[in-house]
């Protein structure tokens, strides 16, 4: 119970980030509130780094790789006192993601197909086919999402990151998620 709280604040404070670094910056210096960001990446590395929740994960421990990777480039950030270091984390996020997603299309089953047999283990033909088109499309969302990500990262103002990648790319986010699941029932319901 303790464990499931501590990992819902871990992932409201990691959806907050852009939140977090635009007020912080307001206030403290950049290696101040890299410093606090990656002491928050290392308590969730060090909280949850028991092999049964990297097994039970379909992502399994790249996502432990994402967050070190992130952790590293924020304790430069700091040490350098560099904006820019701090405002790479959604672009780190969507770069790992569009790698595990599109190096499952080459060693499947895909991610989506892996997500979909936690429900369905006996999964169709048509359905894995399914499974690998959306993967494809994720890859196509990270790919340019990752490109406005990088635009606001080193062309945009830090107001511009924010609004972006704290809010209007959580909106694309679930618009997809939205548009894939009502598909997938009306898929799931011609199917059957």
């Amino acid at each position: 119970m303790q464990k499931k709280f501590l990992q819902g604040i871990f992932l409201i404070a990691l959806m907050l980030y852009p939140v977090i670094v635009f007020t912080g910056l307001q206030f403290f210096p950049v290696s101040w509130v890299a410093a606090l960001l990656a002491s928050l990446l290392a308590a969730r590395l060090f909280l949850f780094r028991s092999k049964h929740s990297e097994i039970s994960s379909p992502l399994g421990k790249p996502t432990a790789t994402i967050t070190l990777i992130a952790f590293i480039v924020l304790i430069l950030s700091a040490l350098q006192e560099s904006e820019i270091g701090v405002r790479l984390y959604p672009l780190i996020i969507n770069l790992a993601m569009l790698s595990i997603f599109a190096w499952s299309l080459n060693h499947p089953p895909t991610i989506i197909e892996r997500f979909a047999r936690m429900q369905d283990p006996e999964l169709s033909p048509e359905g894995v086919r399914y499974t690998r088109r959306v993967t494809q499309i994720w890859c196509g969302y990270f790919i340019a999402n990752s490109f406005f990500t990088s635009y606001t990262i080193f062309w945009g103002s830090l107001s511009l990151w924010t609004w972006y990648n704290g809010f209007i790319a959580y909106i694309l986010l679930g618009t997809l998620i939205t548009s894939e699941w009502l598909y997938r029932y009306f898929f799931i319901k011609q199917h059957d």
